[in-house]
């Protein structure tokens, strides 16, 4: 009996841990398993980062960093917006006269467009003494610039290769051919003639009615 107790104690000395100054102790947090009393470590300063979705980096509002949209392009200027040259040449103007007819007495706005036959973009000073007028029935005068130069307002206006309304003035729908009175009677019903001419250049008109009432 007394040699089992003596084989005991010599088999627990053996047994790793049964003694406290053992060499091979393990060293702490090496081969142990933490019980519920014990939470695990955490790692200080490398908090967890969650798998990115479908391999490309999210950031806020979609933009990606240190990439900047350019600015929207700003147009350079309008097309056909060429600077003139120089005085236009009326040799080198193509005239087109436009007009609306009207009821009688109303009056209407004839309308002149203007191209250079050349290409060229020039300016040109409209005045009584460039541009010409009338208002014609038949073989009879209406209305004419050249009796009343007032009438006809002074413009500076550029021409381009682009045919394209550059003047207007307005008849009051009366006669008077020979004055700028307003007090002429009123144009009849019937057909007219809204006449231009540039100054060596070659005339140019268009026809309208004036319409009855009613």
């Amino acid at each position: 009996m007394a040699v089992a107790v003596v084989v005991l104690a010599f088999l627990w000395w053996l047994m790793p841990g049964g003694n406290g100054s053992s060499p091979a102790a393990a060293s702490p947090g090496q081969g142990r398993t933490t019980t519920g009393s014990h939470p695990p470590p955490t790692t200080i300063g490398h908090p967890t980062v969650p798998a990115s979705t479908g391999g490309a980096t999210h950031h806020p509002g979609g933009k990606t960093p240190g990439h900047v949209s350019p600015p929207p392009s700003r147009p350079t200027g309008k097309p056909g917006r060429t600077r003139p040259t120089g005085p236009c040449d009326a040799a080198k103007i193509r005239l087109a006269v436009a007009v609306k007819s009207r009821p009688e007495g109303a009056g209407t706005r004839v309308r002149l467009a203007m191209s250079t036959t050349d290409g060229s973009t020039c300016s040109l000073g409209i005045t009584p003494k460039v541009l010409e007028l009338r208002i014609t029935s038949g073989p009879a005068t209406i209305w004419q610039s050249t009796s009343c130069p007032d009438g006809l307002a002074a413009k500076s206006v550029v021409v381009r290769p682009t045919p394209m309304t550059v003047y207007s003035y307005d008849w009051d729908g009366r006669l008077s051919p020979d004055a700028c009175s307003a007090g002429g009677p009123v144009a009849q019903p019937g057909g007219y003639w809204a006449e231009a001419a540039l100054i060596g250049g070659e005339p140019q008109k268009a026809y309208f009615e004036v319409t009855p009432h009613g």
